[in-house]
């Protein structure tokens, strides 16, 4: 393996001393050529699990990706386009504790990149375990600056940080907090020098685990929380604005009686709040589903226009595991990380939807070197213009290495 130090990292604690671990310099790699296709990091290794979450920048020069276990108390591998080749740079956090840390739970990438935030939901603070911590880092000139942000009133078992989305312009970071009671979502805006708390968001249920998945427009204005807890594992989400923080707009459910349904596990929401998607990947014995809302200008529609429901191929695919939505709501990516493909048993695949202006069309994309347990589709992401397409492959066997992981590249020029 193959490391260069970098010493221009400079910390900001947001006065939350009582959590702060000492800081660790990023890593910068030789620079990197990538084509579409697997692509497996030459610095990951067995058991890394690389590809459990990833994110992709509005322009699609950049990328991250989130390996839970790397390390020891995991990492996140960031990519920079730089001519025609990517930069890889490895942040990490190695005096966290609790579980491991497992440093790069969730990421999330602003538009251009150069800003980004780690989730590690399972690490403590001031001495509460398993409160969590999220990890903000902007580029600036020649330097990597880093702001820690905690839960304003750590208590153990939050999981502060579980789920993350920032906007393109970095303005606005909304962070998921579903362990703490019913859970929490909390949204911080950035002013400049600090990250400061401006709404937190609840649910008044018990263990409904609100804030699990997390997602907001562009301009910060409104948000999609899911809770895939509510009414015991039945689950939703809502959308929430800035003029109703404690209120909300809308509840999407299934609509169909049971349980373990998990509705809200992932959900996403494009530009304005026109288009809203929330995966249920327990639906129906694990088929999962995928419910499109439309906004009219007033209320949350699903009987018209670009809303419907997408269904999982068969059984026990857990579809809707994860999903990601263009601004102009004309492509949607959602993943399938248990469809078995052939013997292969849960492999995994992704679905790619276009909208052509009166229908929604789709393509599954999967790995034709895949094998079973490889849980392609765990995480997905991709850019503004969906030219740039980046799918995690979380167990993914590479060279013998067990769970490695991998990420699976679709680059369309």
């Amino acid at each position: 393996m193959k490391i260069i130090a970098v010493s221009v990292f400079v910390t900001v604690l947001a006065s939350i001393t009582a959590c702060a671990p000492a800081a660790v310099a990023p890593i910068v790699n030789p620079p990197l050529t990538l084509t579409s296709g697997k692509f497996v990091s030459p610095n990951s290794d067995e058991y890394d699990g690389f590809g459990h979450c990833v994110a992709v920048s509005a322009d699609g020069t950049s990328f991250a990706v989130g390996a839970q276990n790397a390390f020891g108390y995991g990492a996140v591998y960031h990519y920079k386009k730089n001519g025609g080749t990517w930069i890889e740079t490895i942040f990490m956090e190695s005096n966290l504790s609790g579980l491991a840390g497992l440093y790069g739970t969730a990421v999330t990438v602003s538009g251009d990149g150069l800003t980004f935030a780690v989730g590690v939901p399972y690490t403590a603070c001031s001495s509460f375990a398993e409160s969590g911590l999220v990890f903000v880092y902007q580029y600036t000139g020649s330097k990597w600056y880093m702001t820690m942000l905690s839960n304003p009133a750590p208590q153990p078992g939050q999981h502060f940080g579980y789920s993350l989305a920032v906007t393109p312009d970095h303005s606005s970071l909304i962070i998921g907090c579903p362990g703490e009671g019913a859970g929490f979502a909390y949204i911080f805006t950035n002013t400049g020098t600090n990250w400061m708390q401006r709404y937190q968001s609840s649910d008044e249920g018990i263990r409904v685990l609100y804030g699990a998945s997390v997602a907001q427009t562009p301009d910060g204005g409104a948000w999609l929380i899911g809770a895939p807890g509510t009414e015991i594992g039945h689950g939703a989400a809502y959308v929430k604005s800035i003029p109703q923080p404690t209120g909300y707009q809308q509840k999407f459910e299934s609509g169909i009686p049971g349980g373990s349904q998990m509705a809200g596990s992932s959900v996403a929401v494009s530009s304005n709040h026109n288009l809203a998607a929330v995966g249920i990947p327990g639906l129906n014995g694990d088929q999962g589903r995928v419910i499109i809302a439309e906004y009219n200008g007033s209320v949350w529609t699903q009987m018209s226009g670009k809303s419907t429901n997408f269904n999982g191929a068969s059984l026990s695919n857990s579809f809707g595991t994860c999903l990601s939505i263009n601004p102009d709501a004309t492509l949607l990516i959602a993943g399938a990380p248990m469809a078995d493909m052939g013997a292969n048993t849960n492999q995994g695949a992704a679905y790619l939807y276009g909208w052509d202006g009166t229908k929604w069309t789709n393509m599954s994309i999967v790995d034709t070197d895949g094998a079973s347990e490889d849980y392609f589709g765990q995480s997905a992401a991709m850019s503004d213009n969906g030219r740039l397409i980046v799918i995690g492959i979380e167990g993914d066997d590479v060279a013998g290495q067990v769970n490695q992981g991998s990420v699976y590249i679709l680059e369309i020029k």
